[in-house]
C-alpha cells in the first residue's frame, strides 16, 4: 500500500446501494397538525391539492412568525444605538 494511504480507511462501512427507480416513501405528512381535522386524517383518505396547499401556507406563516419573534437584527440595532 502506498505510504499516503497507510492509516486511512481503518473502518470499512458498507452501505446499501440504492436501487434504480427506488423512491423513499414517507409515512407521515409534515404539518398535518395544521389541518383542523387532526393528524389521523391522512390515514383515512387522500388529501386534496387544496389541503396540501393550506398546509404549505400555514407552515410558511409559522416559519415567518418564528423569524419575526427572534428577528435578524444585529446586537447594535437591538441596543438602539
Amino acid at each position: 500500500m502506498p505510504k499516503k494511504f497507510v492509516g486511512r480507511f481503518t473502518e470499512i462501512v458498507e452501505k446499501e446501494a440504492p436501487v434504480y427507480g427506488h423512491q423513499k416513501i414517507h409515512e407521515t405528512i409534515d404539518g398535518i397538525e395544521y389541518l383542523k381535522e387532526g393528524a389521523d386524517i391522512a390515514k383515512d383518505r387522500l388529501l386534496t391539492q387544496e389541503e396540501l396547499k393550506k398546509i404549505q401556507i400555514k407552515r410558511m406563516r409559522e416559519a415567518v412568525r418564528k423569524v419575526d419573534r427572534k428577528g435578524f437584527r444585529s446586537s447594535s440595532e437591538e441596543s438602539g444605538t
